[in-house]
């Protein structure tokens, strides 16, 4: 997505231009600007934990008429939510700082509320990708061609000197939110394929074939669209109007799913965001 191309630059420098689509009469060097040359460069930037730089690359694909467009959706819609997922932890971090920071109180305030911003730019593109899609994406089973890659998932060293009010130099904040994406990519994912088990999500994906089940994927697209409306409470971005469009995406996705225990839960949360807000 827009909002992070200057990381998605300094990531893609890493994929090679050699990429390769299979046809029928074998490998052959897809063409520069195809859409199977930008799946294949997104997919390689997924593989390599360059998750801002997939982003980008997806987007050229979403809600354009091609054989690549519904995988490419899929693989947004929860690679984008783990984006913002790392985004708002990486702001709310730099909030816990601001309490101890001291002269660089504005600076943590600046940088918690800029990754807020960007959080918020991520969620409203999925949000809309999914309005577009929703209704397309019903076969029993959704494609998700990738493999996860072996990454750290837990928080990086950088965010307990964030926590206690100490600076970061740029180059380790850069560094330090790159990983903060990983993270939050990484267990998003395990979300959608695994119930929250990384390693599963990893061994289930490994042969690069996976499809999400029609009702696991739209249960916890409203799971994350649920989740998410805490970006817009009153001591953060406070935007109830936000919040009431994402419930409203969340319960247009549930129905798209078979009744079951996990759907239940999810609406029982749902209903509890509705409940706090302000009555029109």
């Amino acid at each position: 997505m827009r909002a992070l191309k200057a990381i998605s630059l300094a990531l893609v420098v890493g994929i090679p231009l050699g990429l390769i689509s299979c046809g029928p009469s074998g490998p052959e060097t897809a063409k520069p600007g195809t859409p199977p040359f930008i799946w294949n460069a997104a997919q390689q930037a997924f593989q390599k934990g360059n998750f801002s730089a997939a982003s980008d690359q997806l987007d050229r694909l979403t809600g354009k008429e091609g054989e690549f467009r519904d995988r490419a959706e899929v693989l947004q819609t929860i690679l984008s939510i783990g984006l913002a997922h790392g985004q708002i932890e990486w702001a709310d971090i730099f909030e816990d700082g601001s309490k101890y920071a001291r002269n660089n109180y504005l600076d943590f305030k600046r940088t918690s509320s800029g990754a807020r911003s960007v959080a918020n730019q991520i969620v409203m593109r999925v949000a809309e990708i999914q309005h577009k899609s929703r209704e397309r994406l019903t076969s029993a089973d959704l494609l998700l061609p990738v493999t996860l890659p072996t990454l750290n998932t837990d928080l990086p060293v950088e965010a307990e000197r964030v926590k206690k009010g100490i600076a970061l130099q740029n180059s380790e904040q850069a560094m330090a939110l790159i990983r903060m994406q990983q993270r939050g990519v990484m267990k998003t994912v395990a979300q959608f394929v695994a119930g929250g088990d990384v390693a599963k999500a990893r061994e289930l994906m490994a042969k690069g074939d996976y499809k999400i089940p029609k009702d696991t994927f739209f249960t916890a697209v409203a799971r994350e669209f649920t989740d998410l409306t805490d970006l817009y409470g009153s001591k953060k971005m406070d935007d109830s109007g936000k919040i009431k469009m994402l419930c409203e995406e969340a319960d247009k996705a549930l129905a798209l799913a078979q009744p079951s225990v996990d759907t239940k839960a999810v609406q029982k949360k749902l209903d509890a965001v509705k409940k706090k807000l302000p009555k029109s």
